[in-house]
């Protein structure tokens, strides 16, 4: 009815009956016998961290403020001095979570160019932060605001 069959394990005594493993071959739904549960591991996904935000930024000391700023506002952020560094957390990351990322990031790494991995990996809260005049980028659509390095007004 759901159509979620190809996304189903069956674990029943009644393996061995011909109407269940029709039924279930005709609903794409996997069939495992109860006495074998034991040998099939169960795996369960950890939830996701949300925080209040991420700041990927090369400047210690945008971090050093940043970090002041939310502790007097009792947030939990997150930040990151590297692309990599990010990229090696992210999947332990809520997908909601809002994140900044400088457009510069050292390196020659173009923020702009980095955020569009950020989206490519499902983060949908996703601005740049900048030094430059605001008005000065090109925002791509996925970008929700371009912003001045000073703290976000979140509540």
């Amino acid at each position: 009815e759901l159509g979620i069959g190809a996304q189903t394990i069956l674990i029943t005594s009644r393996y061995e009956e011909d109407i269940v493993r029709t039924r279930c071959d005709k609903l794409k739904v996997k069939l495992i016998p109860k006495m074998m549960t034991n040998l099939v591991p169960i795996v369960t996904k950890k939830a996701k961290i949300k925080y209040d935000l991420v700041l990927i930024d090369d400047d210690s000391l945008i971090h050093m403020t940043w970090a002041l700023m939310a502790k007097d506002r009792h947030l939990n952020i997150k930040m990151y001095l590297t692309p990599t560094d990010f990229l090696q957390a992210a999947p332990t990351i809520d997908q909601n979570t809002p994140i900044y990322i400088d457009v510069s990031l050292g390196n020659g790494v173009s923020g702009i160019e980095f955020s569009k991995q950020v989206h490519s990996l499902g983060f949908t809260e996703i601005n740049l932060a900048t030094g430059y005049e605001v008005e000065s980028l090109d925002k791509p659509d996925f970008i929700k605001k371009v912003c001045g390095k000073d703290f976000p007004d979140i509540i």
